[in-house]
């Protein structure tokens, strides 16, 4: 064989075998697609569209105050805490365990990741507001 035709055979089985990585940002949207191809049952099926409707819909923005019912492992009170840029609040509420991991998967900034708080939903049941409503006395800011 010529050098030439050495040349594109190797290049052929190089681009057919070999593999690429390609470092990606976390973001919202990028979590979401990892976990729908590994597992969805880890963020309930929640879709990258879904995803996006919901933080379109509920519009959150600096020096809003959210409540989120999660069972998304974290990742749509992350998502809401990055939007808010750190001024506001984020309520996580959860039925069983919480789990706010998504905290670190985005690597949000500390300012960022002290404004999620989690509490259970049965203790968001049976709150009863006091004279001063600042906050609930049972939910517990997430320490990253």
């Amino acid at each position: 064989k010529t050098a030439f035709s050495q040349e594109k055979y190797l290049r052929k089985k190089a681009r057919k075998h070999f593999q690429t990585v390609t470092a990606l940002r976390p973001s919202p949207l990028v979590l979401c697609d990892h976990f729908m191809a590994k597992g969805p049952d880890k963020l309930m099926g929640l879709r990258r569209d879904s995803l996006s409707l919901l933080l379109t819909l509920s519009d959150p923005r600096p020096g809003a105050r959210v409540l989120c019912l999660d069972g998304t492992s974290g990742l749509l009170p992350a998502a809401l805490a990055a939007q808010l840029g750190g001024d506001g609040a984020v309520l996580a509420a959860h039925v069983r365990q919480p789990s706010l991991d998504g905290l670190q998967w985005l690597n949000l900034t500390p300012q960022c990741a002290a404004t999620v708080g989690s509490a259970s939903l049965q203790q968001l049941l049976t709150w009863a507001p006091s004279s001063s409503p600042s906050s609930l006395p049972s939910a517990s800011p997430s320490a990253p």
